[in-house]
């Protein structure tokens, strides 16, 4: 038993040890990183892990589509002749992709905000995963204009 909480401590330390130098390296971008945190269902680790995949250039994407795109987030469309056609979600950015689908599963369980409410109307609707799909859809959109639109000017 003594052995194992041995362990647990060596791993506790080795976490902590390397939460530092993420936070170390992630000093420049603190500002980033607290707009981030404002979207409902982002912490910090979550606002860190986006910010290290999308970067705060955002004007390497053409606009907020491409970003959706690019993450692999945006809805299917299969249509022809007037009738929709099962399609899937496209291949994207698979950290990115965890990381937004971790934040809208979170911020469909929080109180009082948009994204619960979009979340259980499709979900009435459409099933829980595609419910989900539409949450991530939407905060990669909210994303992409809190960093357009304040990371380049600095307004609130």
């Amino acid at each position: 038993m003594r052995l194992q909480f041995e362990r647990l401590e060596a791993a506790e330390k080795d976490l902590a040890v390397l939460e530092q130098r993420i936070q170390e390296k992630l000093k420049p971008y603190q500002a980033q990183l607290t707009w981030l945190d404002e979207i409902p269902g982002i912490d910090w680790a979550l606002a860190a892990a986006i910010l290290a995949e999308l970067g705060v250039d955002m004007s390497v994407f053409g606009g907020v589509s491409q970003l959706a795109s690019w993450a692999g987030v945006c809805p299917g469309n299969n249509e022809s002749a007037g009738k929709r056609k099962s399609s899937r979600i496209p291949n994207g950015n698979v950290y990115l992709k965890v990381a937004l689908v971790e934040a809208a599963t979170a911020a469909a369980r929080t109180k009082g905000t948009y994204l619960r409410n979009k979340f259980y109307r499709l979900k009435a609707r459409r099933g829980y995963q595609r419910a989900a799909n539409g949450g991530v859809n939407t905060t990669s959109r909210g994303t992409w204009f809190i960093a357009w639109n304040d990371w380049d000017t600095g307004c609130s």
